[in-house]
């Protein structure tokens, strides 16, 4: 059997990006450009409630610190962990703002709750917008519509680069009481635009439209209730786990993401 030893040279940094790395997560590759987890102690290292001197949710994937989370302080702890919203307006986790819209990457975007109850108004779990529709920064949402359905919104433009197209999708049954993973792809190719909903890692709506890339957007990408104005904080859901990635980095699928990050993870989290 061959013997393996881990050495640390003190002062000495690799920057080759080919070299092995030891990742801290299973789904970690390049292109998962974010990854936080409230039940690692190396992305939640209080496995508490958020207090002012202790509320950064790090970043395990690519782009590092850049995508810390910084968690409002409403946030308290569940019994069996993990990082529980309040109802309030404006209670969220902040994450960075990376470039997406550069080069017309193909994005998905996953997160695991808790649902208390069925959400009876707009209530977004993982978005980068200030308000439904086209409009300056509004880019891309994962959220649970009036309707109690999977729901996603995005802003796209044309190959002409100004011209906004928004696009909104739902699945075709409302989600039910509990743990589940809820996940969102869209990829580009040329003036067309592909769209997938997931949920508990298999598909469940699919559909295409005009689009070039994403719409461009300064705001943090955010876990809970989204910028700008709105009274969309009706349940305490338990947030667990959320993933970024561009897909044309990683050169995986988004169905394969999906379904590889629900067998990984569906026992964790009750």
């Amino acid at each position: 059997m061959p013997n393996t030893a881990i050495m640390t040279i003190p002062g000495v940094t690799f920057t080759n990006p080919l070299l092995p790395k030891l990742e801290k997560d299973a789904m970690l590759t390049t292109g998962v450009l974010g990854l936080w987890d409230a039940l690692s102690t190396d992305s939640w290292p209080p496995q508490a409630a958020p207090t002012g001197a202790a509320k950064t949710l790090i970043n395990l994937g690519r782009s590092g610190p850049a995508l810390d989370g910084d968690i409002s302080t409403d946030f308290t702890w569940a019994a069996s962990g993990g990082l529980v919203r309040s109802t309030a307006v404006g209670s969220r986790i902040d994450l960075g703002a990376p470039d997406l819209s550069t080069g017309s990457p193909n994005i998905l975007l996953s997160v695991w709750v808790k649902l208390p109850s069925v959400p009876a108004a707009f209530t977004p779990l993982f978005s980068r917008l200030l308000a439904t529709g086209a409009g300056v920064d509004n880019q891309v949402a994962l959220s649970i519509g009036s309707d109690g359905k999977l729901r996603a919104d995005l802003i796209a433009l044309d190959t002409d680069g100004t011209t906004m197209r928004y696009i909104t999708m739902s699945a075709p049954n409302v989600v039910t009481v509990g743990v589940h993973q809820f996940a969102f792809n869209v990829s580009f190719s040329g003036n067309a635009s592909t769209y997938s909903l997931y949920q508990d890692g298999a598909s469940v709506a699919s559909s295409s439209y005009i689009g070039a890339k994403l719409n461009p957007s300064t705001l943090r990408f955010a876990l809970g209730n989204r910028h700008g104005t709105g009274t969309n904080a009706t349940a305490a859901i338990t947030y667990y786990r959320a993933h970024l990635e561009n897909l044309t980095l990683s050169g995986r699928t988004a169905a394969t993401v999906v379904s590889n990050g629900y067998t990984n993870n569906v026992g964790r989290f009750s």
